[in-house]
């Protein structure tokens, strides 16, 4: 699944997949513009069939955390 949720990142942000980093902060990419954030958690919600919560968007620090938070999600 980790690959999945990378893939989702990657084709938001349209970079190639090898770029993106676990331990990568969320907004340290140039590419991940809050428009693109937006973007990729409803990709990833719809991708997974998941519903984020505002808390919990605000708790995300890095790639790491969105992917653990992404795999918990979708596995309820």
């Amino acid at each position: 699944m980790d690959e999945q949720i990378i893939n989702v990142i990657a084709k938001v942000l349209e970079v190639e997949p090898s770029s993106i980093e676990l331990d990568c902060g969320i907004g340290d990419m140039p590419e991940w513009t809050s428009m693109n954030h937006l973007n990729i958690i409803a990709n990833l919600e719809k991708e997974f069939s998941i519903k984020f919560s505002q808390s919990d968007i605000m708790d995300l620090e890095d790639i790491s955390d969105l992917v653990s938070l992404t795999q918990k999600l979708a596995s309820k």
